[in-house]
């Protein structure tokens, strides 16, 4: 059945039937159309490129319905939260990976390993900034226990740099 039509217009109609699966039930009226546009172009390179855009309309509002809509001061809180956390994280990572395979302790000056251990501890700062400009000051409790926690994980990032005297 698929052996007469050409590949790019099966690779348009896969990606239009997975466009139209995740459109959102608030924006269903919309892939009817989006299909029948579709079909009504003759190039398949131009059909592609529709369905490709169709896809990435259903993306976009498939993500807006189920984040709803642009970021709050909360959401923006919460990431804010986490982030300074997984960076610490990937820090000791870093650390432990030179300690244990001796990535670059060979090296007179600073290698990769170094540097990249420094930009994820220099870019916490803004998150952590953006988290204590977005807390919700009232609930005391709820602030102070992640910002402990930011500074646990960088206190422990940045004493295993010490402790392995790296």
């Amino acid at each position: 059945m698929t052996d007469n039509i050409p590949l790019l217009r099966q690779c348009a109609v896969t990606l239009m039937r997975y466009a139209v699966r995740i459109m959102p039930d608030a924006r269903a009226p919309w892939a009817p159309a989006m299909q029948n546009e579709m079909s009504a172009i003759e190039s398949d390179g131009e059909a592609l490129r529709w369905a490709i855009g169709c896809l990435a309309v259903s993306c976009i509002q498939k993500i807006k319905i189920s984040f709803g809509g642009f970021m709050n001061r909360q959401k923006i809180n919460n990431v804010s939260a986490v982030i300074p956390v997984v960076m610490s994280f990937f820090a000791l990572l870093i650390v432990l990976t030179v300690v244990i395979t001796g990535w670059e302790r060979h090296l007179k000056d600073e290698g990769a390993a170094a540097h990249i251990f420094q930009i994820l501890i220099a870019a916490q700062l803004p998150f952590v900034l953006s988290f204590l400009v977005t807390a919700n000051w009232k609930r005391g409790v709820l602030v102070a226990r992640p910002l402990a926690f930011q500074f646990l994980a960088i206190g422990l990032a940045l004493g295993s740099v010490a402790f392995f005297r790296l």
